[in-house]
């Protein structure tokens, strides 16, 4: 994709396009109104070309629209972050990803290349470290919620996609920590009846 402003467009593929409305579009609005840690982009739309008979038989092109997002993707800087910042997005991932699956919604890209970091300074309170989830294209959303037979089958697979993702940048025992910090440690709050 690329920055025109304050937006941020992606080209959408042959499949998509032929959804209507496209799923990222879809999870994109169903995201964007819950305020998690670490938030998703708010959508604007969708763009097509050409006539409606060409966006309706997937002849024309298609683009994502949704808020501009600055900072660099973490894959881009996550190696140099110290331990105290790994641990602190660590525990603000788990607590979105808590918060989303509460309510039923359960974002299966969560990998360094498709959250935006930015660190800043704001007045009166310093410096600031920002997280944002960037992919709405794989987001299951389901009325299931956590401890239901679907919504533990969805987690199951956060936890194998974290796994998966992470594993490049952490040994297997800081995996085996932030899975904890990420999935288990939060669960044992809400269980617990925190959060």
């Amino acid at each position: 994709g690329w920055q025109v402003d304050s937006l941020w467009v992606k080209k959408m593929d042959g499949t998509e396009r032929m959804q209507f409305p496209p799923v990222r579009l879809r999870n994109a609005i169903i995201v964007a109104k819950e305020s998690p840690v670490i938030p998703f982009p708010r959508p604007a739309g969708i763009l097509y070309t050409g006539t409606g008979a060409y966006a309706i038989t997937g002849e024309s092109e298609a683009y994502f629209i949704a808020s501009y997002i600055s900072g660099k993707p973490l894959i881009m800087c996550f190696a140099e972050l110290d331990v105290e910042r790994k641990n602190d997005f660590f525990n603000r991932l788990g607590l979105s990803l808590s918060q989303f699956r509460q309510r039923g919604i359960f974002p299966l890209d969560f990998a360094p290349r498709d959250i935006v970091y930015e660190k800043r300074e704001e007045p009166e309170i310093g410096v600031v470290h920002l997280y944002t989830l960037v992919d709405t294209e794989h987001v299951a959303v389901t009325p299931d919620l956590t401890n239901s037979k679907i919504g533990q089958k969805l987690k199951a697979e956060q936890r194998e996609e974290f796994r998966k993702e992470y594993k490049g940048f952490l040994s297997q025992v800081e995996i085996e920590e932030a899975i904890r910090t990420v999935f288990d440690d939060r669960d044992k709050i809400i269980l617990e009846g925190g959060e």
